[in-house]
């Protein structure tokens, strides 16, 4: 399920996300980075929950700002249109541990976690 490749400087890490990531100590991550992934996970929850889990900090995802359409070739099964819908998907956003910024067509979602 997942492949790791060392480099001198750079390890490199393919895993399938809908999986948990038992691999990766709790706290191991000062900040994680996640861009355009949660759309894609039939299970988004348990991804955030994993990345909570691993991030010690905080950590930040980048996400579209889409609404679904039904006649559009996509691969996103998962809609963040609206702020609510953001909420289903980390809890009540409060503005101080967690922070949504509208990028127009993107939402920037930051979340400190101590």
């Amino acid at each position: 399920d997942f492949l790791i490749e060392d480099d001198e400087n750079i390890k490199r890490i393919e895993y399938n996300l809908e999986n948990k990531l038992d691999f990766i100590e709790d706290n191991y991550y000062e900040i994680c980075i996640s861009t355009h992934t949660v759309e894609h996970l039939l299970n988004s929850s348990s991804f955030v929950n994993e990345i909570r889990r691993i991030s010690n900090y905080g950590f930040v995802l980048l996400f579209p700002k889409q609404r679904p359409y039904k006649y559009t070739p996509d691969t996103h099964i998962n809609f963040y249109p609206y702020i609510f819908e953001v909420e289903k998907l980390v809890g009540k956003i409060d503005g101080d541990k967690k922070m949504l910024v509208d990028l127009k067509y993107d939402w920037l979602y930051l979340e400190k976690l101590s």
